[in-house]
């Protein structure tokens, strides 16, 4: 059975094409490829990019750089051309630039970055709005994207890894680390979501 996840509000595209700009996003392929691919406008995707972008860095998926802007992008050799190729620039997003390219620097894998931004539209609602979350659900969120930054790094390590003692035993402490905060993750989210329910239970009486 296919799980029934709202992908995004606001927009006009079916599903199986939201799903596959995610995948795109997720596999870093550009607007022009996905467009020749889709036969979608070149506005409609960068809208849909953008807010993806805008959940990942909201969310802290992204490591946030929110104080600089435009005139900084000499500071930023690393991916300067990149920034230069990208249309939109303002000094309120140019932030979100850099922390979603900086992030792509380590070449994630993409099937795991899709399942991490699939998880956090599970835990955030849809994109296109600014999402609302509890306490609760603020809490759940926070041991979840704790998580990803581990899980991330022990792949890359695991991909990268040439069989050195060293390596292997950095990738072991990277895949524990991965795990220890998995487990939180899930343990959290069970002690958060009780807690949740007995204060319905309590307030129901």
């Amino acid at each position: 059975m296919v799980e029934q996840l709202q992908l995004a509000v606001g927009s006009k595209l079916p599903d199986d094409r939201l799903r596959e700009i995610l995948r795109a996003y997720a596999a870093r392929i550009s607007v022009g490829e996905l467009r020749r691919r889709t036969g979608l406008s070149r506005n409609t995707l960068y809208w849909h990019y953008g807010l993806i972008r805008e959940r990942l860095v909201m969310t802290g998926y992204y490591s946030v750089y929110p104080a600089i802007q435009k005139a900084d992008v000499d500071a930023y050799r690393h991916i300067k051309a990149d920034l230069n190729r990208r249309r939109g620039l303002r000094d309120d997003n140019f932030g979100w630039h850099v922390s979603e390219l900086t992030f792509w620097q380590d070449e994630p894998d993409p099937s795991l970055v899709l399942k991490h931004i699939h998880q956090i539209i599970r835990l955030t609602g849809p994109l296109g709005y600014d999402p609302v979350l509890s306490d609760v659900e603020m809490e759940i969120l926070r041991a979840y994207i704790a998580f990803t930054g581990p899980e991330i790094v022990a792949s890359i390590r695991e991909r990268k890894t040439e069989g050195s003692d060293f390596e292997e035993e950095q990738l072991r402490d990277a895949v524990d680390a991965a795990d220890d905060l998995y487990k939180r993750y899930l343990a959290t989210r069970k002690r958060m979501l009780r807690g949740r329910s007995r204060l319905n239970t309590i307030q129901a009486r």
